[in-house]
């Protein structure tokens, strides 16, 4: 069952990156209520994913991550690109 629950995981995890690499550059294209749920949902499983390791592992481990995850959320949903 555990093994089921990280394959899961993963999957979501991946398929959310995709995501934001697929619609890099291209959100300026959708309305903000399309943009929004894509920041949000992406958001919203990294963040599950850092509070996860946070109380599992490290919160050292876990800013870090938080960071990275800013960074991603920027680089792929809000910069402009010209």
């Amino acid at each position: 069952m555990i093994v089921l629950h990280v394959l899961f995981g993963l999957m979501i995890l991946v398929g959310t990156i995709l995501t934001g690499i697929s619609f890099q550059g291209d959100t300026q294209k959708l309305t903000k209520l399309q943009k929004f749920s894509l920041i949000f949902t992406t958001s919203a499983i990294g963040l599950t994913v850092i509070a996860v390791i946070s109380i599992s592992s490290s919160v050292y481990l876990g800013i870090a991550l938080f960071v990275i995850l800013a960074g991603y959320e920027y680089f792929s949903f809000l910069r402009q690109t010209n």
